[in-house]
Formats: C-alpha cells, sequence, structure tokens
C-alpha cells in the first residue's frame, strides 16, 4: 500500500505535460552539489522506544529538462542522532542492590539513491516527486551501569525510499528545497523491518558545467 502510495505520487507528478518552449527563466538542467539537514522519527510499534533527533549531510545529483518536465538521479547521506533511551529499574532485594538496564537504538546514518520527476509550477519553482533505493545503519545496545554491563549490536537495513517535495531557484547557481522522505526498510538476513519518516531542508550549489 505505501509503496503504490509513492508510485501514485510520480506519477501524477508525470502526467502533466511539458511546455512545447523552454520556460523564460533558469534551467534546472546540470549538475548540483549541497547539504540538507533535517528531522527523523522511527514509528516503532509495540515498544517503549521512540527514537527521534536531528539528521544532517549531503547530496549531489543531475537534472535534465524538457520545457518544464525535470527528470534527474540524485545519491544522498545523512548522520545524525535519530535515537532513543528507554531506563527500567530494578528495584533491590537483600541479596542485590537496585539497578537499571538501559536500551538504546540509534539509527547511525541513512543514505539512497533516488530518481526525481518534477515541473516547474513557476520558473523559478519546481515541484518534485522522488523514488529509490536506500539503506541504513543501526545500533541496538543494552547496558546495566551498576554492574558494567555493555552489548551492542549493530544491523544494516536495505528497502524502498520514496517522498516529494520543492525546490526554489534563488539564483543561477543556489537553490533551497524542502522535502519529506519516507524509508521502508528490512534488516539484511533476518525478518525485522523499520520505517523512517524524515523531513528536511538543504541547500544546492548548481554547477555551470558546459553552459
Amino acid at each position: 500500500m505505501r509503496f503504490k502510495a509513492g508510485i501514485a505520487a510520480l506519477a501524477l507528478v508525470a502526467a502533466v505535460p511539458a511546455a512545447s518552449a523552454e520556460p523564460s527563466g533558469r534551467t534546472w538542467s546540470g549538475l548540483y552539489v549541497g547539504g540538507h539537514a533535517g528531522y527523523g522519527r522511527v514509528p516503532l510499534q509495540d515498544s517503549l522506544l521512540d527514537p527521534d533527533g536531528l539528521t544532517g549531510g549531503g547530496q549531489v545529483g543531475v537534472n535534465v529538462q524538457w520545457g518544464r518536465v525535470v527528470a534527474g538521479i540524485e545519491g544522498d547521506y545523512s548522520a545524525g542522532s535519530v535515537d532513543d533511551t528507554y531506563t527500567e529499574s530494578i528495584p533491590g532485594t537483600f541479596l542485590t542492590p537496585a539497578f537499571n538496564i538501559d536500551t538504546t537504538i540509534d539509527v547511525e546514518s541513512i543514505a539512497s539513491v533516488r530518481g526525481r520527476l518534477g515541473f516547474t509550477a513557476y520558473d523559478n519553482l519546481l515541484l518534485f516527486g522522488t523514488v529509490g533505493y536506500a539503506w541504513a545503519e543501526t545500533e541496538a545496545t543494552v547496558s546495566v551501569p551498576a554492574f558494567d554491563v555493555k552489548l551492542t549490536d549493530k544491523s544494516d537495513f536495505e528497502g524502498l525510499v520514496y517522498g516529494a517535495g520543492f525546490a526554489y531557484r534563488f539564483s543561477e547557481l543556489l537553490s533551497g528545497r524542502v522535502e519529506g522522505l519516507r524509508y521502508d526498510l528490512e534488516q539484511e538476513g533476518n525478518d525485522g523491518e523499520m520505517t523512517i519518516n524524515v523531513a528536511r531542508i538543504g541547500l544546492d550549489l548548481h554547477l555551470p558545467v558546459g553552459r
């Protein structure tokens, strides 16, 4: 269902007909590099943990424009602190002291390669949808500080990412973006699943290559 929703969004963008002539504003064709920052959350079901936090990273991509239709491919990498810790207090007995058990889940990094398809609603405003392949690295930790015990397990997840957003061209070289992405991932070699929702903003520097 979630996959179909993402594809439907892209299909809607693709259905917008291209204008017969190039828009009068700046072209979106060419290479670009940039950075982004945002907020991510992992909605876990039947869990006392609610990982969330800030993310940031960079992206690089290329666009090709036909009339008002813009297609491209983009790769990005994000790191940050999308995590949460749950502490369970164990009461003491006449034989043992009271102690805490801390359980932490941390999404250490997220990366993706995505196709993008959109159109210029106005000459300098680009509306787009995006879909592609993504992977993430996580770390789960269980620790008992009172006994100096710490167990750590690192896992890799991969799967589908899709979303939508808009970008505005401030000048020939600089544009800004706002976008939302949803990652539906599965654990490699296991039956684990994880969803990550990310909202972020970014800036892109458009390289004057071949202009």
